[in-house]
């Protein structure tokens, strides 16, 4: 079985879908050969179609606040929900949209009254 401890990973790949075809043509071989893995292969992917056939769950709302929370008091995340992260993210868009507006019309605008300057001083040398 030590010698089999390299092809968990691909039989947990392989139950989730999620195995490239070469380490899957790989792991196919060993499967024929090895008793005890193709067994461990049939148990996860009977484990995972049973799990297919549940309902889902929804935990309570604070379940999610104290996971949060310990998150948050180990330092594995910000203090910051998602929510709060898109709205930042938003508003932070909305701010460069409009940065960039004021930057394109001030541009446009310094663009035009050269344009005037210019036809201007044309005006004069050919009108006098």
């Amino acid at each position: 079985m030590r010698a089999c401890e390299r092809y968990l990973n691909a039989i947990q790949e392989l139950v989730d879908g999620t195995l490239g075809p070469i380490r899957r043509a790989e792991l196919e071989l060993h499967l024929e050969s090895c008793d005890a893995c193709r067994a461990l292969a049939d148990d996860l992917q009977a484990i995972a179609s049973a799990a297919e056939s549940l309902d889902p769950l929804t935990p309570p709302e604070r379940v999610w606040a104290q996971v949060a929370g310990r998150l948050r008091t180990e330092g594995r995340v910000s203090g910051t929900s998602p929510t709060t992260a898109r709205r930042h993210s938003v508003a932070i868009l909305a701010l460069a949209a409009a940065l960039f507006g004021y930057m394109h019309l001030s541009s446009c605008r310094r663009a035009e009254k050269n344009y005037r300057a210019a036809v201007d001083r044309r005006l004069k040398l050919v009108c006098g």
